[in-house]
């Protein structure tokens, strides 16, 4: 047999797979009318949208002859030629997609096409004989009815995916585009538009056209970027090729800049603090910047800097320091932190700097710098040998054991309750009834995994050790305040392991005007206390005393003057 060269071939069936499943949704399809009509040079696009119809028009050229019809609408994929200029055209597949949700009625110059795909299949009707009509008008009859909730979702996607073309497009009467070289950005280059924000994702825009929503982890950063130039985009026009040269120049502006903020965000999403601790294993160069950035969270869901890691054993760095890796919420990790036994990281930063163990973790920290290497006098500890040590008991003791200043400062503590608990965010607006059931009983209690501990209902237990701690120092008495207010914020119980969430610390951080109104109520109240319990008051504790009365008195005076 003589040797021939023959050329590959589409089987129909195939076309109408493709015309089938190229869109996932009738918004998608809509967008792709929308884009045919700015590459026809349109001036103005107008959508209208109802449960059973669509219909897209436009004021562009149309089709001009019966040949570009059978080139360009009839013949799926034929190139573009580069002086037709077109803007978002690549394929010349995109009307496939208004095809596989409805019978199409399209109407351009002198010609009138139908096309039902599902009740014809690849033929069409084409008629070169109906009165001229400017433009191109698409009338789609849906094949299924649209529910409401359908409306206000497709409503809603073409908001977004036409939100920077620079023609305008109208849906039921209501514009939904806009120019972007009218709106406020962050940096704007010779290839894109560029807003960042501390949150979300990052939504691409090819030439104002909806392309994707890139995660906040690929960049630590969300916001917009509307290409000017245009993207080189994949079939689905949902992604971005990663050889696209428009592209990898936006991204090399977004990613510093993203990189510059989230170093300097005194708060981090989890996206950008994944995205840093990437940069930090994979760019050393950067550590430097990184220092400060809260990248390393413990079991409790607190955020921390290798700057603040390095400083939190103080002086007791001098003897070595361990860390080691817990489950989130383990109160035996809070513990071991509380004592400054251990530096205890939750799983979650393991998996953030894509490490399996505190080893390795710790060998990353431990690089070799210019001059010295940090954390060299770190090493690692198994958390099980550590926790061994400590108890996860939980002991309320009885009444009777109670010893006398446990007594008086729970005395203190119970009495005055509906005076700072008034105080806390949660109680605004509440009724004294309904103060009233926010009353906790105070007891003394034994525990090596905690200070303190609640049901989050009906009682705090505070260690004999705290209490003893608290002394009869401010400073003290102000440590104690933190801890009560601290077990009032739970809403649950705090004995059992608990991850200390984000609005859990901002509930307490809003509390820091009851933690003072507390902390000064026991200050004012023990003297008394301490008299009846037969107990004179130290030398410095009178010291204090004379402190507070003299800005007492001094702050009087200056009241007094001023008026």
């Amino acid at each position: 047999m003589a040797k021939e060269k023959r050329t590959f071939t589409m089987h129909p069936q195939l076309l109408f797979s493709v015309i089938q499943r190229q869109a996932g949704t009738l918004s998608k399809a809509i967008l792709e009318g929308v884009m045919n009509g700015v590459d026809a040079k349109a001036t103005t696009i107008d959508l209208k949208v109802s449960d059973t119809a669509v219909r897209i028009k436009d004021n562009g050229q149309g089709f001009r002859n019966r040949k570009e019809i059978e080139d360009f609408f009839e013949m799926f994929g034929t190139p573009h030629d580069a002086s037709e200029q077109k803007v978002y055209g690549a394929f010349r597949m995109g009307r496939g997609q208004m095809f596989a949700f409805g019978r199409n009625h399209w109407r351009t110059g002198t010609f009138d096409m139908r096309v039902d795909i599902k009740g014809v299949g690849l033929d069409y009707d084409l008629e070169d004989a109906a009165k001229p009509v400017a433009g191109c008008t698409i009338d789609i009859e849906l094949y299924e009815t649209l529910l409401p909730s359908d409306l206000v979702t497709i409503t809603r996607d073409l908001e977004r995916m036409v939100r920077y073309v620079d023609v305008p497009v109208t849906l039921n009467g209501k514009q939904i585009s806009k120019d972007p070289a009218k709106e406020k950005w962050n940096f704007e280059t010779a290839d894109a538009y560029i807003r960042l924000k501390p949150t979300g994702g990052l939504a691409v825009y090819n030439l104002g056209v909806f392309v994707h929503e890139i995660s906040s982890y690929h960049f630590g950063t969300g916001g917009e970027v509307v290409a000017k130039k245009q993207l080189r985009v994949n079939f689905a026009r949902n992604d971005v090729q990663a050889d696209c040269p428009v592209w990898k120049r936006i991204r090399k502006v977004v990613d510093q800049n993203a990189k510059d903020a989230n170093v300097r965000k005194p708060q981090l999403d989890e996206g950008a603090r994944e995205r840093l601790a990437f940069q930090w294993v994979n760019e050393p160069e950067l550590r430097p910047e990184l220092r400060t950035a809260p990248l390393f969270t413990d079991t409790q869901g607190r955020n921390w800097s290798v700057q603040r890691m390095q400083n939190f054993f103080g002086r007791a760095s001098a003897g070595g320091c361990i860390l080691t890796v817990a489950a989130a919420g383990d109160n035996r990790a809070d513990k071991l932190m509380q004592q400054k036994r251990a530096f205890v990281l939750s799983h979650d930063t393991l998996d953030r700097f894509s490490v399996s163990n505190a080893e390795q973790l710790l060998a990353m920290l431990q690089v070799k710098e210019r001059y010295w290497t940090p954390f060299a006098n770190w090493s690692v500890e198994p958390f099980d040998t550590l926790a061994r040590e400590l108890s996860s008991n939980y002991a309320l003791l009885p009444a009777t054991e109670w010893k006398p200043m446990e007594k008086t400062i729970l005395k203190l503590l119970d009495g005055s309750q509906h005076a700072w608990i008034c105080t806390l965010p949660s109680a605004e607006g509440m009724t004294y009834q309904e103060l009233h059931k926010m009353h906790r009983t105070f007891y003394v209690g034994i525990s090596d995994a905690a200070n303190a501990w609640t049901d989050g209902k009906t009682y705090v237990a505070l260690n004999r050790d705290l209490l003893s701690r608290a002394g009869t120092t401010y400073e003290g008495l102000l440590h104690l305040a933190q801890v009560v207010v601290h077990e009032f914020t739970h809403e649950e119980a705090s004995t059992a392991a608990h991850l200390h969430t984000p609005e859990f610390y901002q509930n307490y951080h809003d509390s820091m005007e009851t933690v003072r109104t507390l902390a000064n109520h026991l200050w004012q109240n023990l003297p008394k206390a301490l008299e009846a319990l037969g107990k004179r008051l130290t030398r410095r504790q009178l010291k204090d005393r004379d402190k507070e009365a003299r800005a007492t008195k001094a702050l009087g005076t200056v009241t007094a003057l001023a008026k």
